[in-house]
């Protein structure tokens, strides 16, 4: 089993993250922006991999979420040989597309 590690340490590279957290309502009556810089990211950690195990249990071919700890993400690896399937930023969907 092959693992990626996704590490968030910078929270200032997400500028709607608040709406992004406040508007899920897993996190009703949780202020993202009222929460210290690290449980930020903690919380930030926690709401993407809870957004994967929904996307996987959906059928959307996502990184399978592994185990989340404070900042750190653990999943799947997505890709041959060492490496990595392209992200979604760095492929061209058509409309229509089966892809």
């Amino acid at each position: 089993l092959d693992v990626a590690i996704k590490v968030f340490k910078r929270i200032s590279e997400f500028k709607t993250r608040g709406k992004y957290v406040d508007g899920d309502a897993r996190y009703h009556g949780q202020k993202f922006n009222r929460e210290n810089k690290r449980d930020q990211v903690e919380l930030w950690a926690e709401k993407e991999y809870r957004n994967l195990l929904r996307a996987n249990k959906a059928g959307v071919p996502v990184p399978t979420p592994l185990l989340q700890r404070e900042n750190v993400l653990f999943m799947r690896f997505l890709g041959e040989d060492g490496w990595p399937s392209p992200q979604l930023r760095e492929i061209d969907i058509k409309k229509g597309s089966k892809k």
